[in-house]
């Protein structure tokens, strides 16, 4: 029987059963899955604002301005997918650890 199978939508782990047995590595799989989904949506969803956003401004002045208007969105799309959804603290590759290494 496969994994995709057997595995309810509502699994939960029991305490007696075997650690990363086939059910945990499916429900591990899923959920990866569903969260590199998420990812890329959210990855288009940002290219389609850049590319809607974007002019092409002959003053350096405001184009340094129009950067500065997008960093937060940029920023807060980057730290979001850089965190672990159970933890305060950032996940082991993201930029947002290692800055915060380097200083």
């Amino acid at each position: 029987m496969k994994p995709e199978s057997f595995l309810p939508d509502n699994y939960k782990f029991a305490e007696d059963e075997p650690f990363m047995n086939d059910r945990q590595l499916e429900y591990f799989r899923r959920k990866l899955l569903a969260l590199k989904d998420e990812i890329l949506v959210d990855n288009k969803e940002t290219l389609a604002d850049l590319a809607n956003s974007t002019r092409n401004l002959p003053d350096v002045a405001d184009r340094a301005s129009e950067e500065t208007d997008r960093a937060p969105e940029l920023r807060t799309r980057t730290v979001s997918a850089s965190w672990s959804p159970r933890s305060t603290r950032p996940c082991a590759g993201s930029s947002m650890a290692s800055s915060a290494i380097a200083r």
